[in-house]
């Protein structure tokens, strides 16, 4: 059961990055900012986005793991589009990194298991 063993590294992982994450949002608290309409929407992808992605991704694997993923897309192309310039923040890419791995232990999952015969229609 590999699998088993990927999912549980990935959910080490996840812990730690919601504990990372959860410290940046209490941190970001504290200190009195008012964020810009521009950061609020990258605050969608990023730190939102990612946090639903792995807490999803401990019960559903694989949709937990794409939303990760295509949160950091989407952190990434909207900070494009405000500022013409890619992003060289690399915290969105690190922290998320679970998610390749829910991925995987889920496709390695589904491959394991017989496929489901279709029932016939009278």
């Amino acid at each position: 059961m590999v699998w088993k063993l990927i999912a549980k590294i990935a959910r080490l992982y996840a812990l730690i990055a919601l504990g990372i994450l959860g410290l940046m949002l209490v941190s970001d608290k504290i200190i009195a900012h008012q964020p810009s309409a521009d950061e609020k929407l990258l605050a969608l992808f990023f730190p939102y986005g990612v946090l639903a992605g792995l807490v999803i991704s401990w019960i559903y694997m694989r949709l937990g793991g794409w939303l990760t993923i295509m949160s950091v897309a989407g952190f990434y192309v909207t900070s494009y589009w405000q500022s013409g310039i890619w992003s060289s923040n690399n915290l969105p890419l690190l922290l998320p990194g679970a998610a390749p791995l829910f991925l995987l232990a889920s496709f390695i999952r589904s491959m394991g298991q017989p496929k489901r015969k279709k029932k016939k229609s009278r």
